[in-house]
C-alpha cells in the first residue's frame, strides 16, 4: 500500500465511524413519566397477578378472572428510560389500571386457545395427563372487539391449570386512548423535564460517543500508516554468499 492511498481508508473509516454514531445515538426519554399522564382509557382489561390467573370453562370457551376499568398513562419502569439504536434500553409507553375504580369481571381469553371439550376440567384432558399443571400464556383482545361476564353461570368450572400474561395494557392492542384534564399539567411538566432533564443526558450520551469516535479515527490513522510503510520496506538482502560450483576441466 503506498502513502496516497492511506487517507482514503482513513477516510473511510472516519465515514463508517460517523455512521455507527449516527445509528447509534442516544436518547433519553424522561419527560415521558409525565407526559403520557396526559392520555386515559375508559375501559381497559387486566388481572390482579399477571402470573397467576385464574382460569374457568363456560361451555367450550375460557374465561380468566380479572377486572375492567379505566387506565392512566405512564412510563414502564422494567428499563432505563434512554434508548441506543441495536441495544437493550428504552422504557416504553404503557398503561397503568385505577384499581380503585375497577370492576371484577371474567374475560374472554381469545378463541384460538378456548377450544376445549363441554366436560373438560384441564387444558389438557385431551392428552395422556403429563402436562397437567402447565400454564396457559393468556390473550384477549381488547374492548370492545372482546367480551366478558359479570359473574359466571352456574355451570362454570374451574380449571387445573391457571394462565398468565405478560402484555399488560397498552395502546397497541387496539384500545383508543383519550386526554383528560390532566393534559393542562402533564405536557407543560413533561415539556420542562425534556428540556432541563433529557436534552442535557442526550446531549452527553451523544458526547460520549463521540468521544470514542475521536480516539478511534487517529488510532486507525496510526495502524494504516504503519501497514503501508512495513509493505513499503525493502527486502533485506541476503548476507549467505553462494557456494561457488567446482569447474570441470577442459577434455584433452
Amino acid at each position: 500500500m503506498t502513502m496516497p492511498t492511506i487517507f482514503p481508508r482513513i477516510l473511510a473509516t472516519t465515514a463508517l465511524c460517523l455512521a455507527a454514531v449516527v445509528l447509534s445515538s442516544c436518547v433519553t426519554s424522561v419527560h415521558r413519566y409525565a407526559w403520557n399522564r396526559a392520555k386515559v382509557i375508559d375501559e381497559a382489561y387486566w388481572v390482579q397477578d399477571e402470573k397467576n390467573i385464574e382460569l374457568y370453562r363456560v361451555g367450550d370457551t375460557v374465561y380468566a378472572k380479572g377486572f375492567i376499568g379505566p387506565a392512566r398513562g405512564g412510563q414502564a419502569t422494567d428499563d432505563i428510560p434512554a434508548r441506543v439504536y441495536f441495544t437493550h434500553g428504552g422504557a416504553g409507553p404503557c398503561f397503568n389500571p385505577i384499581e380503585e375504580h375497577g370492576r371484577p369481571i371474567y374475560i374472554r381469553v381469545r378463541d384460538g386457545y378456548t377450544k376445549l371439550r363441554k366436560d373438560a376440567t384441564s387444558l389438557y384432558a385431551s392428552s395422556s395427563g403429563k402436562n397437567a399443571g402447565n400454564v396457559l400464556y393468556v390473550h384477549w383482545y381488547a374492548p370492545p372487539y372482546s367480551s366478558h361476564l359479570t359473574e359466571l353461570p352456574a355451570g362454570a368450572v374451574r380449571l387445573t391449570e391457571h394462565g398468565s400474561t405478560g402484555s399488560g395494557i397498552e395502546e397497541s392492542d387496539g384500545y383508543k386512548p383519550h386526554t383528560d384534564a390532566h393534559k393542562y399539567y402533564a405536557y407543560p411538566l413533561g415539556a420542562l423535564i425534556a428540556v432541563g432533564v433529557d436534552a442535557p443526558l442526550t446531549l452527553a450520551g451523544n458526547a460520549l460517543l463521540l468521544g470514542g469516535l475521536a480516539a478511534t479515527i487517529p488510532c486507525a490513522g496510526i495502524f494504516a500508516v504503519y501497514e503501508a510503510c512495513s509493505q513499503n520496506s525493502p527486502e533485506e538482502k541476503s548476507t549467505t554468499e553462494p557456494t561457488p560450483q567446482p569447474q570441470s576441466s577442459p577434455s584433452t
